[in-house]
């Protein structure tokens, strides 16, 4: 039985501002970001449950923990504090696959 893993990624995500313009109509509307190539994405349904302590720790550090339920499955997702670079922030996020349909585990998924 082959065993799903998790894996290591850098979110890019960029940050505009539309000051007096209409909220643009797609993508193409918005124009190029420099150094930066976007990718269409189909539009999916997506629900997420956000973990964290009592007294919100992950919050106050700029971390988030999540479990990500969808069609094609459910898994659970660590980000860490973002940095900002003009309007361009970049993240580290490890994602690992959960068994099931999303459900918050008793247990944290082996990582890598």
């Amino acid at each position: 039985m082959a065993t799903a893993t998790a894996a290591q990624s850098l979110e890019v995500e960029a940050k505009l501002s539309l000051g007096r313009m209409a909220a643009p109509r797609s993508r193409d509307e918005i124009g190029p970001i420099p150094g930066y190539r976007a990718v269409p994405l189909r539009a999916q349904r997506i629900r997420s449950t956000y973990l964290d302590t009592a007294d919100r720790t992950l919050l106050r550090l700029g971390m988030s923990l999540r479990v990500r339920s969808a069609r094609e499955g459910a898994s659970l997702e660590a980000k860490w504090p973002a940095i900002l670079d003009g309007t361009v922030l970049t993240r580290r996020k490890i994602e690992a696959p959960l068994p099931g349909a999303g459900k918050v585990p008793a247990r944290l998924p082996r990582g890598p």
